[in-house]
């Protein structure tokens, strides 16, 4: 065996590192070659990862989502499904690419107050896949809200059929509108239009006016390809509660003068200023009546309320020749607040000598014994002028104030004891006559 002189085995050496080098950029050439035919992103990142809103009746709710695509590759297609009713998802996103993020708004909104719903969204892409597959067709149908999606894309070769899926005409008008241009009316439900696209095309329903954006990505021959497991789940829950009104109070009649005993009538006015419907509102105030309750104002309308008020407990002199201030409040279903430039309506009960009418039952008691005393004279002749009407009247105060412990005004009690004391002088001095024949 020839031994091998230093400089041929350095030369060999040389030949052996050069081998392994042009092996270890073949195998990376041939890594990346394969990694780039057959990657799989990942997840996409959602902020945030859930929501949580209240909603007011009859308001638009807007809620920012942002999807990020934290992978090496660009997927295509980005859209949402499994939604409620109550919720409107963007379109189809058309594609993202690797480490980029978009912004997408979630339309909210409920006609009726709504107790606590939720849902599971799910967030699905596509991506290419180095893999061999026939071209597809995919159905657009159009009806009263235009087309079923208005943003798709598609591999070069495949199909793209329109279905008017729709009792009225609808028409595929590509835009800009040029000579040769894309004209089709689809008149009758059923009418259908197959196109395949070997460019971007714009698309101009002219029954709704809702545009179709076509996109029309090179076939490498990858394809595109949809994993479930990739797919993100983002949980909502919901509520919806009637917006909140502020009212504004005017007062008509603002004060009163009313005996303590009688009654007076008065008038307000409500202004709903705000842009929702106050609910189920109703007024109070201490000895005020209003003749409506439980009604609602719409926005920007206007209330007038009538109202009775009958002083109450009024049972002392010391009680009169004074104002009384009785403010006034609201409450409603959806009822903030009530503003108003005064909410206090004031009563002036005037002087009234209530003290002849104790609440000191014997004082009361031993004045109606006075005046029983004083009738049984009428029983001397009952048949004298007067005496019957005034039986039938104390007889009226007795039962008011002993058998129903009522109080009598001053003027009624007044009244009663002027006429029992002329009668007792009428029938005194009768009586004298008589005896004098």
């Amino acid at each position: 065996m020839r031994i091998l002189s230093e400089g041929e085995r350095l030369i060999d050496k040389r030949k052996l590192t050069r081998k392994i080098i042009i092996s270890v950029v073949i195998l990376i050439l041939l890594f990346l070659t394969i990694r780039s035919s057959l990657a799989i992103p990942v997840r996409m990142e959602l902020a945030p990862p859930s929501i949580d809103v209240v909603l007011y009746v009859n308001k638009t709710h807007y809620v920012p989502v942002t999807i990020r695509n934290p992978s090496n590759e660009t997927v295509y297609n980005i859209k949402f499904t499994n939604v409620s009713s109550y919720v409107l998802v963007p379109d189809p996103w058309q594609f993202l690419n690797p480490n980029e993020s978009v912004t997408l708004n979630f339309r909210f909104f409920s006609a009726n107050e709504m107790g606590e719903t939720g849902f599971v969204t799910v967030l699905s892409f596509d991506y290419l896949l180095n893999i061999s597959q026939q071209p597809i067709t995919y159905p657009v149908y159009l009806d009263s809200s235009g087309f079923s999606i208005t943003n798709l894309t598609v591999l070069e070769g495949d199909s793209v059929e329109f279905i008017n899926n729709d009792s009225n005409y609808h028409t595929l008008t590509e835009l800009p509108i040029l000579p040769g241009s894309i004209d089709r009316n689809l008149s009758n439900q059923g009418d259908d239009y197959t196109l395949r696209p070997d460019k971007n095309y714009e698309f101009f329903d002219r029954n709704t006016g809702v545009l179709f954006h076509l996109y029309v990505v090179e076939r490498d021959p990858s394809s595109f390809v949809h994993s479930s497991s990739l797919d993100s789940a983002m949980d909502i829950r919901m509520r919806s509660i009637l917006s909140p009104v502020s009212l504004d109070l005017e007062l008509i009649t603002p004060t009163h003068t009313i005996a303590y005993n009688e009654s007076g009538q008065g008038v307000v006015k409500l202004y709903n200023p705000s842009n929702a419907t106050a609910y189920n509102v109703s007024l109070q105030a201490d000895w005020i009546v209003f003749l409506e309750k439980w009604f609602d104002i719409p926005s920007k309308g206007l209330k007038v309320i009538t109202y009775n008020i009958t002083p109450k407990d009024i049972n002392d002199t010391s009680q009169t020749n004074r104002s009384y201030f009785l403010p006034i409040s609201a409450k409603g279903l959806n009822l903030e607040g009530l503003s108003y430039t005064n909410n206090t309506i004031e009563v002036y009960i005037p002087y009234a000598n209530l003290s002849v009418l104790s609440t000191d039952k014997f004082i009361i008691y031993r004045t109606i014994l006075s005046i029983n005393e004083t009738l049984t004279l009428c029983g001397v002749d009952p048949e004298y002028p007067g005496c019957d009407a005034l039986i039938k009247e104390v007889e009226k105060i007795v039962i008011k104030v002993v058998e129903q412990n009522a109080t009598v005004s001053v003027e009624d009690f007044k009244r009663i004891t002027d006429k029992v004391e002329d009668m007792s002088n009428i029938l005194e001095r009768r009586e004298n006559l008589q005896t004098q024949l």
